[in-house]
């Protein structure tokens, strides 16, 4: 049997962060950590090195999702699921200017994302 696979949350709303660990629980994943900033992510990235990253577009702290994403892509080549509400035409440009990235829409369950992430690991 293989190892679980680990996820890194970067969500600023608690509650949805806190939806989704319980769901990616029951499908199959370990949440290595859930942070509210980016910041936050760039070092939980650093300390697990999780096999993959969800990433709100709107963090708390300095950084947004996407700066989050550039900085944890110098060192890790997790693929990164980015996590928005807001279906602003900016999302896709710089979405694309992130390697190894989607991006997923909310209102969105732990089935749904669970489903992205193991089609993730087909490619």
């Amino acid at each position: 049997m293989g190892a679980v696979p680990t996820v890194l949350i970067a969500d600023d709303e608690t509650i949805f962060a806190m939806m989704l660990t319980k769901g990616l629980e029951h499908h199959g994943f370990t949440v290595c950590a859930s942070v509210s900033s980016g910041e936050a992510a760039v070092h939980a990235a650093k300390e697990h090195c999780p096999a993959y990253i969800l990433l709100d577009i709107h963090l708390n702290g300095r950084k947004n999702g996407f700066e989050t994403a550039r900085e944890i892509r110098r060192f890790c080549t997790a693929p990164v699921l980015f996590i928005t509400g807001y279906p602003e035409d900016y999302v896709e440009e710089e979405a694309g200017k992130v390697e190894n990235a989607r991006i997923l829409y909310k209102p969105l369950n732990a089935a749904r994302i669970s489903e992205v992430l193991k089609e993730l690991a087909k490619d």
